[in-house]
């Protein structure tokens, strides 16, 4: 098993916010980088877990950053898109489905 610690991102920090917390306590988890059009959000978890990389832009978070996983967690009409543009981007998706619609 690889030892190697991951840069995992975070698009989506209303219910994203869970898995900011999770990869915070992991210990393959070295660096996570944040997303969310809410600025105020933005900068609140990320002060809240040391965050210094925050976008409110996703492809330039892409563009930037070399990540190894990305968490989507904006609503679910957006999980395509945002899904295949970090796929695009050489990342593993994970993507959590929010309620019945």
């Amino acid at each position: 098993m690889s030892s190697r610690k991951l840069k995992v991102g975070v698009v989506g920090l209303a219910v994203g916010a869970s898995h900011v917390k999770d990869y915070a306590k992991s210990d393959t988890v070295q660096e996570i980088v944040l997303c969310d059009v809410n600025e105020s959000r933005l900068h609140e978890i990320g002060d809240k877990y040391n965050i210094s990389k925050k976008y409110t832009d996703f492809d330039k978070m892409l563009k930037e950053e070399k990540l190894d996983a990305i968490s989507v967690a904006v609503p679910n009409f957006l999980h395509m898109p945002f899904a295949i543009r970090a796929m695009e981007a050489g990342a593993h998706v994970l993507c959590e489905k929010h309620g019945e619609k």
